[in-house]
């Protein structure tokens, strides 16, 4: 007789699959992508050798066989989650904890909106969001000052490994009158201007590799100040298109930027060859649709 290795997840997303009768809302109660849900599923199928759904076009039902592993497991699992509930209240685990550090420039926007959706499906975690520099996250991952960081990786490191997540473009931020609006948003076009410039990151990266020579060159900490030194008449200014739809760009004007160093590649800063606890994984999981809400945004 072979070993029985049931998996918690597999079964949880074929039980919510069942209740909901939909994938997506499966996923979503599941805190997961529907890609996540649906290889889950897959793996518990492959296990015990049924097929559990019929696939029908872009939806999908539950077979007789299905039915019926739903009736014998749906009870059990139920118990086995109070039990565990049970446990965790009576603070036998401890607290589970997530340490993320991340972009001021993203944290802002859409990873605000994950970790409030993690929250409302992980109430109990205590979550810690770092805000840093691209150039500060590598230092406190490697620190172990959190689990794991989101942002640029310019300087590679043997001791880190990234991810892509999403990629977003650079944007030039003006007042509607100022000339380099009539240029090609390009780092040549910079040539002549003042520039109230986000130190840190890739937007001074990207002069420095691209050679830029403004006429003068501010250094600013962060995104709220460097428009309101383009509102005081101090220049213009760069920033990630990301950032754009949390800040006040009333009586200014952005432009995408073209070329090369325009863009800048986000992702998962981790240790290398270290695994992340399961607190952390379930948080990564729901960032992996970043590149879609990006896409939708623009």
């Amino acid at each position: 007789m072979s070993a029985i290795n049931p998996k918690y997840r597999q079964l949880k997303a074929f039980t919510l699959a069942v209740e909901t009768q939909s994938f997506r809302a499966a996923a979503e109660r599941l805190c997961v992508t529907q890609p996540s849900l649906s290889t889950l599923i897959k793996e518990l199928e492959a296990d015990l050798g049924l097929d559990l759904f019929e696939r029908e076009g872009r939806g999908s039902r539950v077979t007789t066989a299905g039915a019926d592993f739903y009736r014998q497991i749906e009870a059990p699992l139920r118990q086995l989650e109070d039990a565990y509930a049970t446990a965790k209240s009576d603070g036998s685990f401890g607290t589970p904890t997530l340490r993320v550090a991340t972009l001021p420039s993203i944290s802002t926007g859409i990873i605000a909106g994950k970790v409030a959706e993690f929250h409302r499906c992980n109430p109990r975690v205590r979550i810690t969001v770092l805000e840093q520099k691209h150039n500060q996250i590598a230092g406190a991952v490697l620190r172990r000052e959190v689990d794991f960081g989101i942002g640029s990786f310019l300087e590679r490191h043997p001791s880190l490994r990234f991810t892509a997540l999403f990629q977003d473009q650079l944007a030039i931020v003006a007042p509607p009158e100022h000339p380099v609006l009539r240029l090609p948003p390009t780092w040549n076009s910079l040539t002549g201007f003042d520039v109230v410039l986000l130190t840190g990151g890739p937007t001074e990266h990207g002069m420095h590799m691209s050679r830029a020579m403004p006429a003068n060159v501010l250094r600013i900490e962060q995104a709220p100040t460097a428009l309101a030194m383009v509102r005081k008449g101090m220049g213009l200014t760069i920033l990630p298109s990301t950032i754009l739809p949390s800040c006040n760009l009333s009586g200014l004007i952005s432009v995408t930027m073209q070329g090369e160093f325009a863009s800048r590649n986000i992702g998962l800063i981790q240790r290398e060859g270290e695994e992340i606890g399961g607190t952390a994984r379930a948080f990564i999981e729901m960032l992996g649709d970043l590149q879609a809400v990006i896409d939708v945004d623009r």
